[in-house]
């Protein structure tokens, strides 16, 4: 990866605008290289000019992941925008997720935002009578018929966990053709619900939430939130280096030197058509894939 050759933009030029749930601090600063700090995940950008960071502040400390442009629709890039958040999230906590859920309505609730005050009810309910420090990514989706249902990571364990019930259950998917195996959760009475082990499964955590996500543009999801999450989640760190400053130039080159790349590509800028490189990295010590 070449980073000391950068171009730099002229005093009183327009600098493109940044995406506003990566901006953390308020003071104006230059930079060629943004890192998202997920735990034991790192991901990178690598910009072919100089940058000039604003003032802004970060979406997640909202408990966001709306998705809402124009008049009542839903623009492709605010769900990446929303996906991509909502991966970081799985890649703080992975360690922490042992179980995904389904939950169901046996009513044809088709008001989002009924549905999601029964699935907070339900949440504080789970709270209160187990008395954990429950944690959870939880994402919408509407059925076929127009119900909402839910899919759900968390950290109920699966083996030992009195939330879940004691047996295994064994449903067929006509539409994978498959013969699904999980346990049902007995506190959820709304309709049907299923918990399958993503710990001794090996599921692709991040891939099995973002295909709910980017699946159509459901417009009845506009001005909502695409995601719903505990707020006692590990949070993304962002952070900008300056690649003229020393102390900058060392924390990459501790994330070059103490960190293997997972993936990496280019992607071309909408807002000023630079091709921008994008890594990937994880900590050696911990090589499972999410």
């Amino acid at each position: 990866m070449k980073i000391e050759e950068k171009e730099t933009t002229r005093v009183g030029e327009a600098y493109p605008l940044l995406d506003s749930s990566l901006i953390t601090t308020s003071k104006i600063k230059k930079y060629q290289v943004k890192i998202i700090d997920c735990g034991d995940y790192t991901q990178l950008y690598l910009y072919p000019t100089l940058k000039i960071k604003h003032l802004d502040e970060d979406n997640l400390s909202k408990g966001g992941g709306y998705s809402r442009v124009g008049e009542g629709s839903i623009e492709y890039k605010n769900l990446v925008r929303s996906k991509n958040q909502m991966a970081r999230l799985v890649m703080c906590n992975h360690s922490e997720f042992k179980t995904f859920i389904t939950l169901t309505f046996a009513d044809n609730v088709k008001d989002i935002k009924k549905a999601n005050a029964v699935f907070n009810d339900w949440v504080a309910n789970l709270k209160k009578r187990s008395k954990r420090d429950l944690k959870y990514i939880a994402v919408p989706e509407f059925q076929k018929r127009g119900a909402v249902h839910y899919h759900v990571l968390t950290n109920i364990d699966y083996i030992n966990d009195l939330i879940l019930s004691k047996e295994e259950l064994r449903i067929y998917s006509p539409t994978t053709k498959k013969w699904q195996v999980g346990k049902s959760v007995p506190s959820w009475k709304k309709g049907h619900s299923m918990a399958k082990d993503v710990v001794s499964e090996d599921y692709d955590l991040i891939g099995y939430m973002s295909k709910y996500m980017l699946k159509d543009f459901d417009n009845r999801l506009f001005a909502k939130r695409r995601y719903l999450y505990s707020q006692n989640l590990k949070k993304p760190k962002p952070k900008i280096l300056d690649l003229d400053n020393l102390e900058d130039t060392q924390n990459l080159q501790n994330i070059l030197v103490n960190q293997n790349i997972r993936f990496q590509s280019s992607y071309k800028d909408k807002l000023t058509g630079e091709d921008v490189q994008f890594m990937e990295f994880c900590c050696k010590q911990n090589s499972q894939d999410i």
